[in-house]
Formats: structure tokens, sequence, C-alpha cells
């Protein structure tokens, strides 16, 4: 599992390998997660 950046806590995984728009023309795959303590939702380099 992942660590909340904000309050260290373990985080839930709500989307795999979804691509994002980086500048006008790169993409990358990230995983978007939540971290069910204090609410924050971020996004990780997925690791695919």
């Amino acid at each position: 599992m992942s660590e909340c950046p904000r309050c260290k806590s373990n985080s839930i995984k709500l989307g795999s390998n979804i691509i994002i728009q980086v500048g006008k023309t790169r993409s990358k795959k990230v995983d978007i997660l939540e971290c069910p303590k204090c609410g924050l939702v971020y996004y990780e380099s997925s690791k695919e």
C-alpha cells in the first residue's frame, strides 16, 4: 500500500494506470489514491 504524503497513513487506490496529460505533448500513467484519514486525493506514477 502507498503512504499518504500529508499524514503518512495507508491510502486506498481509486484507479490504476490512468493516463494524464503532462504538458502539451506528453502523457503519463498514474495511480489515483485517497487517504481515508485526512481525505487527500493524490496521484503517483504507476509502477507498471
